[in-house]
């Protein structure tokens, strides 16, 4: 059972794509609008996701270059190709939605 699971988490990080930071932009975006309009309670709620979604996905892609360095790397290659700019464009702006929250 244990290594049937193993090999889901190691799959699923092989696989992970740099989009997954749109998560944390958007629920960056969500707690900005809810802090601007005096929500403050569910904003700071929907922060703490926000911060701990990027810490989770901080760590996995870190282990994805790590452990799967060629998949990451084609991944980056294979979107760059497509659209032209950066791939890791959905990680810069989950930090930076996140840190214009936090300011």
């Amino acid at each position: 059972m244990t290594s049937e699971r193993s090999v889901r988490v190691h799959a699923a990080v092989r696989t992970m794509p740099p989009g997954c930071f749109a998560m944390v932009m958007a629920t960056g975006i969500i707690s900005i609008g809810m802090n601007l309009i005096g929500i403050e309670a569910l904003s700071l709620a929907v922060l703490v996701v926000c911060a701990e979604a990027y810490l989770v996905f901080v760590v996995l892609t870190a282990w994805r270059v790590m452990a799967f360095r060629s998949a990451f790397s084609d991944d980056l290659r294979r979107r760059w190709s497509q659209s032209r700019r950066s791939a890791l464009s959905p990680m810069r702006g989950a930090a930076s939605a996140l840190s214009k929250r936090l300011t």
